[in-house]
Order: structure tokens, then C-alpha cells, then sequence
């Protein structure tokens, strides 16, 4: 319900005073600011409307009726209720000059927008008035939300070739140790150190699988415990064939933080595009140094990027955020021979994406010496989390002596066949299925214990087989294994549905333990 005025509504065509030709030339500057095809709408400092433009009462969708006397608050989001009174007591503090807001509107229909608000103050012949201007920023919004949609794409080339070439390390190890081993099987000291280093190099490849799978799939802000140490050194990593052939020396100097929630592949991003800006800065140079510097101060991690680079124009400086805009031309040549230009996305995803986490980003330049980025996030501490996981004990995997019976789903031969050995090892009774018409086939047949199921399968994923099993096998337990990195609101609602959900890569001890746990529900001795 509207808010009147309880002394009723002011005036809004109050005549000049007679002998003075100020206050007339003020009453004609704001007549004329009423017909300005902003919306515009002019309050006391109460937020009392005295009078609204014919732009205002379209944007609100407002038909005949007068506003004079409402409350402005009233077209205002309650979210914001607080904020419209604070800023207007700024306003009429400052004179003439201008204070400028977002806030979220709402229509007499009920519908919201988002709206940048500047006020004013205003001479209304005797009396000071505020004007506000009110810009709907629907438009601007959908741009930021399609910025925020391109922030993935922004540095993937860059990010992409990182991963390719960490990849192909992980597979240069994994194939020569296994050539070695298999031209000494003899030796089996050679045979153990193999082992063990194709061991660990899978779970290396295995981490960089689920960080890309992460990386292309975040839209919205996903918090977790990082530590602003890996990010910088992952970073580095990434970057490190450039700098060094662009004779680029990089200098951490990074406090020992605890972990703090954050978005850890959104901030990863910030970090990379910042170090890449600093070394296209420098390339002109002929060479240079990067300083990455991170710390606490007053409640907020603080995070500085600095090169000794070429500097940003004075009259760029203040469109460097900007969507689209670079002051880039070919600043040299890429690792292939290709040149370098700016894309002009790197630092305006940036800026979206600490504007997410509630945080600032601004910069400070020199023409000739170089530029510093500012990076300031709220710190938000992660309780019970240490700065780097416990590793994990190894353990012999459970032996289970009750014959259960399972049906193994998965189109991959090698992985049929591991679980297989693996669980036949265990005095586990295993059928194999290789997609889901198969599994149907068996499970209207035979009886299971527990259905260890791909979730990619040919023709069908495994989650269309979940009410095949369910009608057929009511009591068996459902185990998903997959390697699929999508939609973790998908993956969570499947996860209702099954009984456990273990992600490929995993370790056959900790398949054994889940099922383990889920056999001793039914009674089953392990």
C-alpha cells in the first residue's frame, strides 16, 4: 500500500517569488529537466513525491492516477528499503553534486527491475528539492549475465593449452613407465617404482580432468576451500613456457593464508588473466618482471598483480574494464608464430567476476613503468578445512566373505574388465553388462545384490535404467561410477536416486568399502 504524506501533498508548480529572477530561472531549469525523456521524479528529503515526468510513469507503468504524496520507497525493491533513505540524506548533503546507485524497482504491476538511480539536489523555488533520474539497466544487466556466460571462453585457449600440455607430461610418464616395465619384467624394483609412478600419475590426470570439467561448466559462484597459494602457483605453472621464453622473470611474494570459501576455477581465472595482461604489457619491452603479491589486511584478502610493462594511457585507464574494449594492437608473437592481440574480454570477465564474490578490482598505472592490479575479496575463513588435505592412508581393501552378486554396466572393456578381477578377488559373483538393453535383459532375469552402473552408455545413459532396476530389483543397491563432469544440480538429483556415487578415476579400495557399507544395510557380512 502506497505511503502518503500525513500533511498531505506537496505542491509541485509552486510560483516564484515576485522581484527575483533566480528562483524563476530555477523553476524553468527544472521544468525542463521534467521533460527530459529520462525518467525523472522530484522528492523532498523525506522521499515524498511532489512530481514524476511522463518517462517515469511509463517506466512504472503507471496509468492516470496522480503520484503526489507517495512515498517513493513504494517503487522501490524492500531489499533495497534502506538503502534509497541513506543515499538521499547523502545527496542533500552534497550540494550539486551528483550521487549515483543501483538499486531494484518495482512496477505498480508488481513486476522488479534493476534501475541506476542518480540524485540530485534541486532549487523548487523557496524550497530544496532531489531529483532522481532513474535508468532501467535490464539491458546492461542481460550484457553483464552474457559476460558472465563468456567468462569460461575468455582464457580457454589459454587455459586449454595448460591443460594439453600438462596432460601430455602425465601421458609421457605413464607410457615410458610402462614400455620400461614391460621390457624387464624381471626386475622387480623397476616393476614397483613403475607402478607406483603410473599410480600417481593417473590421479595427476585425474585432477586435471575434474578442474577442466569444473572450469567449462561454472556460471554461477560455487564456493569452496582454496588457498590463495595454489591458485598463484597454478597460475605460474600455466604461464611458465611463456615467461620463459619472453624473458619474463615472475616474483611470488605470497603470505601463508588459511583457506577462505571461494570460487576456486572464477578466481583461477582473475589470477590468469591478470598475469597475461602483465605479459603482454612487458613483450613490447623485450622483457620485464611480474610481482604476485597476496595478503590480509583489515578483513579482506588482498591480492596485487605488478609488471614492469609498457603502462596504460591516462585516457584508457578508465575503460579498461569496459566489455569489448583493448588497447591492444599486435603487441609480438605467440609460442606459434601467430601475433598477439588483445580480445578486450580478459579484464571485464575479471571485473565480473570479483563484482560476484562482492569484491573490488582497480589499478594503478605508470606510462612507461608498468601497471599494479588491486584485487580485494571479502575473507570468508573455511572452518575445519586444513590448508592442504591429510593424504590418504593406505589400506588393504576390505574382504567380503558373503557371496554377494553384481551386475557390472559399463561400455569400456578395461574397466569390465578391472571390476571383474577386482571383485572376483573378493568372492564377489560378477555379471557383466555392456550397455543398457543388456542390463535390461539381466535384470529381468537374474538376481542382483548391487548394480554397479556407467552413467555414459550408448543409445542410454545409466539413468534411464534406475526405474528398469527398481521394478525389477527393488532391494538392490545402485552404485553410479562416472567420469561425466555436467550440471552438478543433475548430478545432485541423481545422487537421490542411487545409492552411492563414486567418480571415475577411483580407487578399487574405496569401491570395496562402499560396498561394504551398503551390504551391512541389507544384514550382509563383510
Amino acid at each position: 500500500m502506497a505511503r502518503k504524506n500525513p500533511t498531505g501533498p506537496a505542491k509541485s508548480d509552486r510560483p516564484a517569488s515576485r522581484g527575483t529572477s533566480r528562483p524563476r530561472k530555477e523553476n524553468h531549469r527544472l521544468d525542463s529537466l521534467m521533460l527530459l525523456p529520462e525518467s525523472c521524479v522530484l522528492i523532498d528529503r523525506r522521499g515524498i513525491i511532489i512530481r514524476v515526468n511522463e518517462a517515469f510513469m511509463r517506466m512504472f507503468s503507471i496509468g492516470g492516477s496522480h503520484l503526489s504524496g507517495e512515498d517513493i520507497r513504494d517503487f522501490i525493491s524492500p531489499a533495497d528499503g534502506r538503502t534509497l533513505p541513506a543515499a538521499i540524506d547523502k545527496a542533500a548533503g552534497r550540494g550539486r553534486k551528483e550521487q549515483s546507485l543501483e538499486l531494484a524497482c518495482i512496477r505498480r504491476d508488481g513486476t522488479g527491475f534493476p534501475a541506476s538511480l542518480r540524485l540530485v539536489t534541486v532549487q523548487d523555488g523557496d524550497n530544496r528539492h532531489l531529483l532522481i533520474r532513474f535508468t532501467d539497466l535490464t539491458g546492461e544487466m542481460e550484457l553483464r549475465e552474457r559476460m558472465d556466460h563468456l567468462q569460461s571462453l575468455a582464457s580457454i585457449g589459454t587455459f586449454a593449452s595448460g591443460v594439453v600440455h600438462e596432460f601430455n607430461n602425465v601421458l609421457t610418464g605413464i607410457r615410458g613407465y610402462a614400455q620400461l616395465a614391460a621390457r624387464d619384467l624381471s626386475n622387480s624394483a623397476l616393476l614397483e617404482k613403475a607402478f607406483r609412478i603410473i599410480e600417481s600419475e593417473t590421479r595427476r590426470g585425474a585432477d586435471l580432468c575434474k578442474n577442466m570439467g569444473l572450469y567449462s561448466s561454472r556460471t554461477q559462484i560455487n564456493p569452496e576451500p582454496v588457498s590463495i597459494g595454489d591458485l598463484v602457483d597454478t597460475v605460474i605453472s600455466l604461464q611458465r613456457k611463456y615467461t620463459a621464453q619472453e624473458g619474463i622473470e615472475v616474483i611470488t611474494d605470497v603470505d601463508d593464508l588459511p583457506r577462505h570459501m571461494l570460487d576456486r576455477f572464477q578466481i583461477q581465472q582473475v589470477l590468469l588473466n591478470l598475469v597475461i595482461n602483465a605479459r603482454h604489457a612487458i613483450i613490447p619491452k623485450g622483457g620485464g618482471t611480474i610481482t604476485i603479491r597476496a595478503r590480509m589486511s583489515r578483513g579482506m584478502i588482498v591480492i596485487e598483480v605488478k609488471d614492469t610493462g609498457i603502462g596504460i594511457d591516462k585516457n584508457n585507464i578508465s575503460r579498461i574494464f569496459d566489455p569489448f574494449f583493448t588497447s591492444k594492437g599486435p603487441i609480438g608473437m605467440n609460442l606459434y608464430g601467430s601475433e598477439i592481440k588483445g580480445s578486450g574480454l580478459g579484464l571485464a570477465v575479471s571485473s565480473a567476476i570479483i563484482r560476484k564474490h562482492q569484491g573490488t578490482i582497480r589499478v594503478e598505472s605508470i606510462p612507461g613503468e608498468g601497471s599494479r592490479f588491486i584485487v580485494r575479496l571479502p575473507a570468508v575463513p573455511a572452518q575445519g578445512h586444513p590448508r592442504e588435505p591429510a593424504p590418504a592412508a593406505t589400506t588393504a581393501p576390505p574382504m567380503l566373505r558373503h557371496p554377494l552378486n553384481v551386475l557390472v554396466v559399463d561400455d569400456e572393456m578395461s574397466i569390465r574388465e578391472l571390476l571383474f578381477r577386482a571383485l572376483t578377488a573378493r568372492n564377489i559373483r560378477v555379471t557383466l553388462a555392456r550397455n543398457a538393453e543388456e542390463a535390461t535383459v539381466l535384470c529381468k532375469s537374474e538376481r542382483f545384490d548391487v548394480v554397479l552402473l556407467d552413467y555414459i552408455l550408448p543409445e542410454k545413459n545409466g539413468d534411464h535404467l534406475i526405474p528398469v532396476i527398481r521394478e525389477h530389483l527393488p532391494d538392490a543397491k545402485i552404485v553410479m561410477l562416472s567420469g561425466w563432469s555436467s550440471s552438478p544440480l543433475k548430478k545432485k538429483k541423481i545422487e537421490k536416486e542411487v545409492s552411492a556415487w563414486i567418480d571415475k578415476p577411483f580407487e578399487v579400495s574405496d569401491l570395496l568399502a562402499t560396498l561394504s557399507a551398503l551390504t551391512e544395510e541389507k544384514g550382509l557380512e563383510h
